[in-house]
């Protein structure tokens, strides 16, 4: 029996579900979460999306992403927990706090860092993206792909291969695209609304963000940072600068890319970028964080300067 069998059948054992995924959800974690839902409910089961925090702005497009819940309503029932996108349980941040850890874990996720937490574990490391594993459950399932479940596959598959543009893109990814667009959706608008779709408030951050802009002495790291006073200026969300390392990582001569952002409560999120043959998931799980080889991230604790300075002095010594 193949994995993607595997999982159907213990998806059989249950009624009723809690779907979550990681803090600060971005496309793959968003669209994924959609996805899967209604692909439950094609199988006769009944969920409930519930994250810590909302989706940005620029997700809003996604059909039927006011399912996304922030609050566990009272009466919600469920039988089973699925994860997904999520590397680890902690990830999910103060859900796993409202939630009843009792009732058994699904994991689904193509992260290489992924912990298997789940009573149940299907993880795809050399998948592009969640969005992939769910196309081949959908496939193992004989369940028909939707319009509207294709948009949120396609905008998950999108965001998380920098526009077919990583390393992470296989001739399997732009498979799934192909198929994809078979439903009729409209590349042109999903594009829009990703990535040209910001914010007069995300665009005063950018700009505070990119004042701080910095390289080493050799040109092989550049990091910049997000801190409290450029939020409060701006008046943008932390959703807002998703995409802002992407401006150190398109540096000539850049082997990995740093930015720092303020999460308050004295934790410093940390996002990193490779270029180069160095595995930034190693120097991620030195603070417990993880990711893929050529994209990571972890979280550290302490102000900005300091994590500032522990972390940049670990990447030194890997490039």
């Amino acid at each position: 029996m193949n994995k993607y069998r595997k999982l159907l059948k213990e998806l059989k054992k249950y009624k009723t579900f809690l779907v979550t995924s990681h803090i600060n959800p971005e496309g793959d974690s968003i669209g994924s979460q959609l996805a899967f839902t209604a692909l439950l409910h094609k199988l006769g089961k009944r969920s409930y999306i519930f994250d810590a925090h909302k989706p940005n702005h620029r997700y809003a497009f996604l059909p039927h992403v006011k399912n996304v819940h922030t609050v566990l309503k009272p009466g919600v029932t469920y039988d089973a927990i699925c994860y997904l996108d999520c590397a680890d349980i902690q990830r999910v941040g103060d859900v796993n706090e409202k939630i009843d850890l009792s009732k058994p874990k699904i994991n689904i996720d193509h992260h290489l860092s992924n912990t298997c937490f789940g009573d149940f574990n299907l993880i795809e490391a050399h998948m592009s993206s969640t969005a992939e594993i769910l196309f081949s459950l959908f496939k193992e399932a004989g369940v028909k792909i939707s319009r509207d479940t294709a948009i949120c596959l396609y905008a998950a598959i999108l965001t998380d291969t920098g526009s077919f543009s990583y390393s992470n893109v296989t001739s399997f990814t732009h498979k799934v695209a192909s198929e994809l667009l078979k439903t009729g959706l409209d590349v042109t608008m999903v594009y829009k609304n990703i990535y040209e779709n910001t914010s007069p408030a995300a665009m005063r951050l950018l700009g505070e963000a990119l004042s701080t802009l910095a390289l080493s002495r050799d040109n092989k790291i550049a990091w910049m940072e997000v801190n409290k006073n450029m939020f409060k200026k701006s008046k943008a969300s932390r959703a807002d600068e998703e995409d802002f390392i992407n401006f150190p990582r398109s540096i000539t001569g850049v082997k990995v890319a740093v930015l720092f952002t303020d999460m308050g409560k004295n934790r410093i999120k940390v996002g990193l970028r490779s270029n180069s043959m160095i595995d930034v998931n190693k120097i991620a799980s030195c603070f417990k964080g993880g990711g893929h080889k050529k994209a990571s991230g972890c979280l550290v604790k302490g102000p900005m300067p300091e994590a500032k300075e522990k972390v940049l002095r670990l990447v030194r010594k890997y490039v």
